[in-house]
């Protein structure tokens, strides 16, 4: 686990409020150390009263909105950007206002977040969160909360490649992304449906590739309304080819989407190592906030973990488990001589992470 300083030298790299440098690196310390986004959980850690250590922290996020926090995990010389979608359960949440229905009848809502790859997997620097209640009170729609979100970070994400999966291949934000000017690979959703793609004459253009094949499209439309470039790719020993659209050069989205990194990694740590369904706000804003300090926490166990990582003299840890769980939960420890070592190169990593100088593809 890290330790007090450590955590206080990131933090120091994400908050610009010297008075809230304390507070941060106490609560992100126990939020790593509870391994749980609660407050009471997190207050155990901050204070022999657990009522005492959750007023702390809601007053540390009464003075302090996280989230721009987080957007300082971003790099500038990222590759590309990966957006993907997770559903959070909330089951017992029957009167909370923000709670709505999931899609197969629990209650819950969708957290969307944008991340970036990092050593095969992902670090979060934005986010957003909606379900069917809060929809229906805005009368808006989920592709409206895609829109918003992804128009939020157009300053950041210039012309880097944004990466999306199926469920965001539809029409209307094909359509806003291209009026935005952003650079987009998504994969297609093509079940027994496909939708329909049609070439300059209005010719319907075949989903079809061989196996071990390539085919590439260029200036054609999805649905007949949205010019777009098509892809697709069948590798020997799957059992369906992959289809992006794209508006960058066809054969290099088939690449940039195969080097994407699984998102689905990130959700599952976040859920599995720092209990993510465990969240509980009563109002949005807080939810947002504490929602925000949990990825801000990740993104720290996650740079540090593959750090210790590479530390780590026995090859079949290193091999078998990622830097985050062997950080949080794999009851790693090192000896004196490379806890120095460690401590050292973390060190220089931060100063590399405040001068955006932190390599991000790397293969793990």
């Amino acid at each position: 686990m890290l330790n007090y300083q450590q955590i206080l030298s990131f933090v120091k790299l994400t908050f610009d409020r010297v008075e809230l440098h304390r507070p941060a690196a106490k609560t992100i310390k126990a939020i790593l150390e509870a391994r749980s986004p609660r407050l009471t959980d997190i207050g155990r850690k901050l204070a022999s009263k657990p009522e005492t250590g959750k007023k702390y922290v809601q007053r540390f996020l009464s003075k302090v909105d996280p989230r721009s926090a987080l957007e300082r995990l971003f790099m500038p010389d990222i590759p590309f950007v990966i957006g993907d979608a997770t559903d959070i359960p909330r089951p017992q949440a029957k009167r909370t206002p923000y709670v709505g229905r999931l899609k197969d009848g629990r209650r819950g809502f969708w957290l969307f977040v944008l991340s970036f790859p990092y050593k095969g997997r992902a670090i979060p620097f934005s986010f957003s969160l909606c379900s069917s209640k809060t929809i229906e009170d805005e009368a808006g729609s989920r592709s409206m909360e895609h829109r918003k979100l992804f128009g939020s970070v157009k300053h950041m994400i210039g012309q880097k490649v944004l990466v999306l999966d199926r469920e965001f291949s539809y029409g209307s934000l094909l359509e806003a992304l291209s009026l935005e000017g952003i650079k987009f690979v998504i994969r297609l959703r093509i079940g027994s449906k496909p939708p329909g793609i049609f070439g300059p004459s209005g010719e319907r253009v075949p989903l079809s590739v061989p196996v071990g094949g390539d085919v590439c499209y260029l200036g054609v439309h999805y649905q007949g309304k949205v010019k777009v470039n098509l892809a697709g790719r069948w590798k020997e020993g799957l059992n369906e080819p992959l289809w992006v659209v794209t508006n960058i050069e066809p054969k290099e989205a088939l690449k940039i989407y195969e080097k994407r990194m699984k998102i689905e990694e990130l959700f599952r740590d976040l859920k599995s190592l720092l209990g993510l369904e465990k969240v509980m706000s009563r109002t949005l804003e807080n939810l947002e906030k504490t929602l925000a300090l949990v990825l801000l926490a990740y993104g720290l166990a996650l740079i540090a973990g593959e750090l210790l990582r590479g530390k780590v003299p026995d090859p079949d840890l290193r091999g078998l488990y990622s830097g985050p769980f062997l950080l949080l939960k794999g009851g790693c420890h090192l000896v004196e001589g490379l806890r120095r070592e460690f401590d050292s190169a973390l060190s220089e990593l931060f100063r590399a992470c405040a001068e955006h100088h932190v390599p991000t593809l790397v293969p793990t």
